[in-house]
């Protein structure tokens, strides 16, 4: 009999998606997890929750990872879920920094 739940058994490596770059080399940055009109932020310091009045009306849950590469590109990686159906997708960050003075979610 198998078993009817799949898992994830090879490690992958997130790339720069705009250079290609820098498999081993991609940072995570603050996490944003937004809920109706109320956005989470978690850093290396703290955590923190804001009422957003943007005037979006966001239904479901949008998860952003921020992310930067040592290659000096950001990049997002964003999480949306709504009505049962998870979607993944990256949006490009164009600005280059030359100083790589990004805050880091976590470094030991």
């Amino acid at each position: 009999m198998t078993s009817p739940h799949h898992h994830i058994t090879e490690r992958s490596l997130i790339c720069c998606p705009i250079c290609g770059k820098g498999a081993d080399y991609v940072h995570l940055g603050e996490a944003n997890v937004r809920q109706g009109n109320l956005e989470t932020t978690i850093d290396r310091n703290n955590s923190r929750v804001r009422e957003c009045n943007d005037g979006s009306t966001l239904r479901g849950s949008v998860i952003t990872l921020n992310c930067w590469s040592e290659c000096g590109h950001q990049f997002h990686i964003v999480y949306r879920f709504h009505k049962g159906q998870t979607t993944v997708y990256v949006v490009a960050d164009n600005r280059v920094s030359e100083t790589l003075d990004f805050s880091e979610l976590w470094r030991d």
